[in-house]
């Protein structure tokens, strides 16, 4: 799973990988759904979303084995004015925020898949009601927010009535 959060507001967003290509089409996905996005968050925050910065570990996905060449994610982040920028070899605590996001998800969709009587298949369907309910609850990981919900800081509409445990076949209106 590709793992995507804003680092003042918390938002986070998920993408299935399943091999190394995956990671310039989920880019292109993701920067999509910012221009879905893009109207509730100007309305709300007067300010027109822009991504400058890409954090990223080291994995093959993200890197190029050929030294000094950019790989085809490289070139995409270059063609849309984005740096990136990743740990030294060992020094992973620099991406403390995702690191500990990650461990939390992992944590909660064995719970939400145990508790569910879910099998393994559905480990990305989990993950996915994992990250709404993230974006949709106060998290001391928005900064400019004060806690509150991401997608409440951003202004993304959300119906708090359609709420369900995973794994529920239905819910009550």
């Amino acid at each position: 799973i590709m793992t995507i959060i804003d680092k003042e507001i918390g938002t986070v967003k998920l993408y299935p990988l399943t091999g190394r290509r995956d990671v310039e089409d989920r880019w292109k996905q993701f920067k999509q759904w910012i221009g879905v996005m893009s109207p509730y968050i100007e309305a709300k925050m007067h300010v027109k979303p822009e991504i400058r910065i890409v954090a990223s570990d080291r994995g093959s996905e993200f890197m190029t084995t050929y030294g000094r060449s950019m790989n085809t994610f490289d070139q995409l982040l270059h063609d849309d004015g984005v740096s990136r920028w990743s740990p030294t070899p060992g020094n992973s605590n620099k991406m403390g925020k995702i690191e500990r996001f990650n461990r939390t998800m992992m944590e909660s969709v064995n719970v939400m898949l145990r508790r569910g009587g879910a099998k393994n298949i559905y480990a990305y369907d989990a993950a996915m009601f994992f990250e709404y309910h993230y974006n949709i609850a106060p998290t001391d990981a928005n900064i400019i927010g004060k806690g509150e919900a991401p997608f409440t800081t951003l202004g993304i509409p959300v119906d708090y009535k359609k709420l369900v445990r995973f794994f529920c076949p239905a819910y009550v209106s």
